[in-house]
């Protein structure tokens, strides 16, 4: 090589702001890093193939990362090629949901990119309710020119999982008064709260089931002794004055959110799939399936 017969040799593109951070880890051991060098630090890294401070410099970038930085840093991970900071963001827009339906950036997403986030288990969110107001937001943002996707968005939304409220909202709203593929949405929706056992036939289906990616517990009917803590839970669910008044009825199916540490309704019982299990608690798999172990069922 040429540069072997050199007494310098330059390395273009690289500065003093990327290259002296880089010069100190190699002599003490620790890399400083700055929203103001980080650019620098990264190209320097790269370039020279030190690949602990590129490591250190990717671990910058996530710790670093918000909603309002987040395009800059996304253009730092695609120059670069560093396909984890684009999977962590990612990840942080599915548990930081309800922040990034405030953001322009939400607003702004095409459908390709939102109906990819509302079909992932692990988007965190209050209700599915709550998350079709989100959308109809995004919707309302720019309607003319998201009409004809509209059906590729919405049918990501988990109409069945949160019972009638959902159905009742959407109903409200003008495209799925005016849009036919939404309007099937909603009476695929109607026809599942409608008739227990299609709700059940389906409940693998990507609009049926929990959003909920961990393994749990699920109530099936019964009965329970009320606490305090069980009132805040079910403040909703009338006393059962065919038995004991220290006794509460269980109205409502309900999984345990492990994150919130909270019992969440899975929709309303009809009269004719009514059970009287006791309380029984069976796991769910992980997979939308939902074993029923024990308990009686009451036509």
């Amino acid at each position: 090589m040429i540069e072997n017969q050199q007494d310098s040799v330059e390395l273009k593109g690289l500065t003093v702001a990327g290259v002296e951070p880089l010069l100190r880890l190699c002599y003490f051991g620790s890399l400083r890093l700055t929203h103001g060098n980080i650019y620098d630090v990264m190209n320097a890294a790269n370039f020279l193939q030190i690949l602990p401070a590129v490591n250190c410099c990717v671990q910058y970038l996530k710790k670093k990362l918000t909603f309002e930085n987040a395009d800059d840093l996304l253009k730092i991970s695609d120059l670069y090629s560093i396909p984890t900071l684009r999977s962590f963001y990612r990840k942080y827009v599915l548990d930081n949901f309800l922040e990034f339906a405030l953001t322009d950036q939400f607003l702004n997403l095409d459908s390709e990119t939102l109906a990819d986030y509302l079909s992932d288990d692990s988007l965190k969110i209050t209700s599915e309710c709550m998350l079709l107001h989100l959308v109809m937001k995004w919707y309302d943002h720019d309607p003319k020119s998201r009409r004809d996707s509209a059906e590729k968005v919405f049918g990501k939304i988990r109409f069945v999982a949160d019972g009638w409220p959902a159905v009742y909202y959407a109903i409200q709203c003008e495209p799925f008064n005016t849009n036919p593929e939404l309007q099937n949405l909603i009476r695929f929706a109607d026809n599942c709260l409608s008739d227990p056992q299609m709700r059940f036939m389906v409940s693998d289906h990507k609009t049926t089931r929990v959003r909920y990616p961990k393994k749990t517990f699920i109530q099936i009917g019964g009965k329970i002794q009320p606490t305090a803590h069980d009132f805040l839970d079910f403040s909703y669910l009338p006393l059962d004055f065919s038995d004991d008044l220290s006794t509460l009825g269980w109205h409502k199916n309900h999984f345990y959110h492990r994150d919130l540490k909270r019992w969440i309704p899975l929709g309303a019982s009809e009269m004719s799939e009514t059970r009287t299990s006791n309380g029984t608690l069976t796991e769910v798999n992980g997979n939308g399936n939902i074993p029923v172990l024990g308990g009686q069922k009451c036509f």
